[in-house]
């Protein structure tokens, strides 16, 4: 809590204490003007001041309770968005480091992890830096193996990534070639998906 919030409870805290005790007669004779009631009257006026100011502070108690309910709630949203975009970091991260391996499986669990964190997070600015690590994946040297039957791989859009790591010498060409027919699977049902979502929010 901030002095100042510290300051004003406390004011109201005082204020409050004093007109249910002492103030309230002060109250009525000096600020509702009722000066010729006594016994009972009087003490029935007095009571009628004390329950309006425990209404007014039955509302700004509930008052207080919205706000800082509604300031933790906001805390509390902006730890987690903090905690996702770390988690997603880090498989970011993980998966980049994945395509570095010798291993063609490792390599192709890197391509699915890096389409899946392209779907759960759908931002056009995320999608773009996982359609750029794996055009610089595609970019880079590779000799098919000798009896490919299938066309030559399409060229990809040239984007400067940093991160994925050169492909290690004596990576079998076949399996290296199956890793980036996926990769260009992936990178042709992100751009299908792209377009199908532009189509939708145009058409609207």
């Amino acid at each position: 809590m901030k002095p100042f919030s510290i300051v004003v409870t406390t004011a109201l805290v005082v204020a409050i204490g004093w007109m249910l005790g002492p103030g309230a007669p002060w109250w009525l004779e000096h600020v509702d003007g009722v000066t010729s009631l006594t016994g009972k009257d009087l003490a029935a006026a007095v009571d009628a001041v004390r329950g309006r100011v425990l209404a007014v502070a039955t509302g700004l108690a509930a008052l207080g309770a919205l706000f800082y309910t509604a300031r933790n709630a906001d805390t509390a949203r902006r730890t987690f968005q903090l905690s996702e975009r770390g988690h997603v970091t880090d498989r970011y991260g993980k998966a980049v480091e994945q395509l570095g391996s010798a291993q063609a499986p490792v390599r192709l669990g890197g391509l699915h992890a890096l389409e899946q964190l392209a779907q759960d997070n759908p931002g056009p600015e995320f999608r773009q830096t996982v359609v750029d690590v794996i055009c610089a994946y595609l970019r880079m040297p590779y000799t098919p193996p000798a009896d490919a039957t299938d066309p030559a791989e399409p060229a990809v859009p040239r984007a400067a990534v940093a991160g994925v790591s050169a492909p290690s010498t004596g990576r079998d060409p076949h399996e290296e070639r199956q890793v980036r027919l996926t990769a260009q699977r992936i990178l042709h049902a992100g751009t299908s998906s792209s377009l199908e979502m532009l189509g939708r929010s145009t058409g609207r």
